[in-house]
């Protein structure tokens, strides 16, 4: 049962940039057969692999803007969605279980116990 000390209302109306990430990634695979290495996410927006490891855990999109287009269009989805979720996601439904599975998940973990530290791109200046 969920109480005030486990409620987040961040992960219940909005998904993190890990989350967009994650599920652009998944329909890379879908797509293509095969996930994108970081390596090859970093050589696309021209930044290293361990900055492309640190966004997999970030709330928001990193700052540097200038990473934001080419992000966008490695994945083939809507800038404004992958930044910001403000935009449409790619497969609406699928994004729709994608995030239910994972908020399902989410309130486990805090209902035994283990809530995740939260990061966000102010945190880490990876970009």
């Amino acid at each position: 049962m969920l109480s005030r000390a486990t409620f987040d209302p961040f992960h219940v109306k909005h998904s993190r940039f890990s989350d967009r990430l994650g599920f652009a990634r998944w329909i890379y695979h879908l797509k293509r057969g095969e996930s994108p290495s970081k390596s090859e996410i970093a050589r696309a927006v021209d930044r290293t692999g361990p900055a492309v490891l640190a966004w997999m855990d970030l709330d928001e999109a990193p700052t540097d803007y200038r990473v934001h287009e080419p992000l966008a269009d490695f994945f083939g989805v809507d800038k404004e969605w992958i930044i910001s979720e403000k935009g449409d996601p790619p497969h609406k439904e699928l994004w729709d279980a994608w995030m239910a599975e994972r908020r399902s998940r989410a309130v486990a973990k805090r209902s035994q116990g283990g809530i995740p530290a939260k990061n966000s791109a102010s945190d880490r200046k990876h970009g």
